[in-house]
């Protein structure tokens, strides 16, 4: 059965997999009550930075973005816990002036932690629309100013934080046994998130962000849901940190806290849970051993020298180290429950539908008049093209001609500067994941798959995409499977994607496609570099979009048999306008395309 996530899986997978990580962290809990004061005061430090990082890791690893803002969140978790359930005594003496008078009031706690969550995550909400705009370095330098910011707020407004010499008098009642129910629950809520269907639209957008749009994906809300519920994990450990210390200042929530805790993400494998749970105990027990060994211990009788330094050294080891030989982390893409399973091929299960032919309704996909210019260049020139359910059609011309800009405009993907892309006779919504949302998939000229992801998960994205926006539901399983099975995809669905052939790749990107249950499929470009025996199996698979399914196909190709020996209708294009238009043995005999192929009249 072809796999689409849902949120009761991801229930189950996260539960099995918070048990399993649940017995490291037992063992930090045994090693708190048997070995005394100052180890149990490290094992708390070392769940509440469990807490941290797997906050982090929902963010950064699931939707690619580094962020450096998120230590931001602890801080600000921290003091407004600290805020609101210290001593008012403390308070009278720090922060004498704090706001709306809250140097009287004294809060429960964990009511004071609830609270903090709450302006935590009213904050990364206002801050959030700026983020899920924005990718890559963009994204990441707006975090670190996010960073910069909060720290010097609590610098410099004394009557918030008490200023740079800090804020005490917080109760003291963060015990290893709360952190490790906490950090638990940390897990529990990164893990379900990860294998639901959210986390699956954001490690798409991770992936590739042009093809999740194609796939229906809206990579501003799939980036904003994951910033918003890391940053209530991370102001959750914030204030768990508050009040296990008792006492704060802001540079414990700058610099050093934020290298530290990538550095544990990053070392234990930045995209899985089990990385960042892995990650944490790693640099934790490296820098305990390496404090040991700095303090001057003799060893065989050997002395060695105090090296106060030498716990930087390690961080700084093992980060080249696991650069070095294990790029994607210790746990790469693995969590701890995949260890549990035996790989084996998908198997397909179908109960033999029928055909589903033409829609009841035919719908139409035109272009109308459409234009596009890039500065002075006018690549696409009042172009007239129309597709209708049930039919092949197709697009040819030299390159350059401006086929792809057409193809780019009728889903989505660009707008037009003139002109009109019309759906049944109405203008098709802007964004390409929505036009993919009305019922128009496609594939890519240079193959654009989620290479990490499995490919069934690659199918699924688009799968889950239909239920988001369309009635009843996710894609019909049987239909999926049905599209597996043609598309002969069966025994690689477990497998990651960029591991594929090219020629599997090119026909699991046409699965992806269908998994939207498109009416209309745009195939750019699908036997680009395949030999002959590939280009006959692609072109059963059109007819069974067309012939079985009943899509409106348009396809566009170089390779002339192929068009001709397909289409029951072909578009010429050469230099942004349409020159011909016919069946294929009118195209074969128009004397301008000929000229346009050959450069000869």
């Amino acid at each position: 059965m072809t796999p689409v996530p849902s949120w009761s899986q991801a229930l189950r997978t996260g539960l099995l997999r918070t048990a399993l990580l649940a017995l490291p962290l037992l063992m930090v809990l045994g090693y708190a009550v048997t070995q005394g004061s100052s180890a149990s005061r490290l094992a708390t430090v070392a769940l509440i930075n469990v807490i941290i990082v797997v906050g982090i890791q929902t963010f950064t690893g699931n939707t690619g973005i580094v962020s450096f803002g998120h230590i931001g969140f602890v801080a600000l978790g921290a003091y407004v816990t600290a805020l609101l359930t210290a001593d008012p005594g403390a308070k009278a003496i720090r922060v004498p002036d704090a706001p709306f008078g809250l140097a009287e009031v004294q809060l429960n706690p964990f009511v004071g932690m609830a609270v903090a969550v709450l302006v935590a995550l009213a904050v990364a909400a206002f801050l959030g629309t700026a983020v899920a705009r924005m990718g890559g370095i963009s994204a990441t330098m707006i975090t670190l100013g996010l960073l910069i910011i909060v720290y010097n707020i609590l610098t410099d407004w004394v009557q918030f934080s008490g200023g740079a010499e800090g804020f005490f008098g917080v109760p003291v009642v963060a015990s290893v046994g709360v952190v490790l129910v906490l950090a638990l629950l940390a897990v529990a809520v990164a893990s379900v998130y990860r294998e639901s269907p959210a986390g699956l639209r954001a490690q798409a957008v991770r992936e590739d962000e042009l093809a999740a749009r194609a796939t229906g994906v809206d990579p501003a809300r799939a980036k904003f849901t994951a910033w918003l519920l890391s940053a209530g994990v991370c102001a959750a450990g914030g204030a768990l940190l508050a009040l296990f210390l008792g006492a704060i200042t802001p540079r414990d929530f700058y610099l050093n806290l934020t290298f530290t805790t990538l550095a544990m993400l990053f070392v234990g494998g930045v995209r899985t849970v089990s990385g960042a749970v892995v990650g944490v105990l790693v640099i934790t027990v490296g820098n305990e051993l390496f404090r040991w060994l700095g303090d001057g211990v003799t060893l065989g009788g050997l002395e060695l020298p105090q090296l106060p330094g030498l716990t930087d050294i390690f961080l700084g080891l093992v980060i080249a180290g696991t650069m070095l030989w294990r790029t994607q982390g210790l746990m790469a893409d693995t969590e701890v429950d995949d260890l549990l399973r035996r790989r084996r091929p998908a198997t397909v299960q179908i109960s033999e539908p029928q055909p589903a032919g033409a829609p009841a309704t035919p719908r139409t996909l035109e272009a109308r008049a459409l234009e596009r210019t890039f500065g002075g260049l006018r690549a696409v020139a009042g172009v007239d093209l129309t597709v209708r359910s049930g039919e092949v059609v197709g697009l040819i011309g030299p390159n350059g001609s401006g086929k792809s800009t057409l193809l780019n405009m009728l889903s989505g993907v660009i707008e037009p500067t003139g002109g009109q892309v019309l759906l049944d006779g109405r203008p098709a919504p802007a964004g390409s994941h929505r036009v993919a949302a009305a019922g128009i998939g496609r594939t890519f000229q240079n193959i654009r798959l989620f290479p990490t992801l499995t490919a069934g998960q690659n199918i699924a994205v688009g799968a889950i995409s239909v239920g988001r926006h369309r009635d009843g539901g996710t894609a019909d399983p049987a239909r999926l499977d049905e599209v597996v099975r043609r598309l002969d995809l069966t025994d690689v669905l477990d497998r990651q994607a960029g591991t594929l052939p090219y020629g599997v790749q090119r026909r699991l990107e046409i699965a992806r496609a269908l998994s939207l249950v498109p009416d209309f499929v745009l195939l750019d470009e699908p036997v680009a570099g395949m030999n002959e025996v590939e280009s006959t199996e692609i072109a059963d698979v059109v007819r069974l979009l067309a012939g079985e399914l009943g899509c409106g196909v348009l396809v566009v190709d170089h390779d002339l048999p192929f068009i001709l020996g397909l289409c029951e209708r072909i578009h010429v294009m050469d230099c942004g306008r349409c020159i011909a238009t016919g069946t294929p043995a009118e195209v074969r005999a128009n004397a301008e395309v000929v000229t346009a192929y050959l450069g000869v009249s």
